[in-house]
């Protein structure tokens, strides 16, 4: 488990458009669910002993940019499952 505020995607909004559309299309809840229980087992993996995301950018990205809103239920200390044994 990761704080959300501290997972470090490696690429850059808008590299994968059609699937930031889809994300931002789901509720909170839907979202969360994305990295808990992910379809087809992609989880969302990082670099052992590191916050820095290899699978799963622009879930963690959306969810990133959701902390901002006081409304929305991810916050930085937000705990994130993260995959490390990949």
């Amino acid at each position: 488990m990761r704080r959300l505020a501290d997972l470090e995607p490696i690429h850059s909004p808008g590299l994968n458009p059609v699937t930031e559309r889809a994300l931002q299309g789901l509720t909170d809840d839907e979202l969360m669910r994305t990295a808990t229980h992910p379809r087809n087992g992609q989880k969302i993996k990082a670099r052992p002993g590191s916050n820095r995301v290899l699978d799963g950018n622009t879930r963690v990205r959306e969810m990133q940019r959701r902390m901002s809103d006081p409304n929305r239920i991810f916050k930085p200390d937000t705990l994130i499952p993260v995959d490390e044994d990949f």
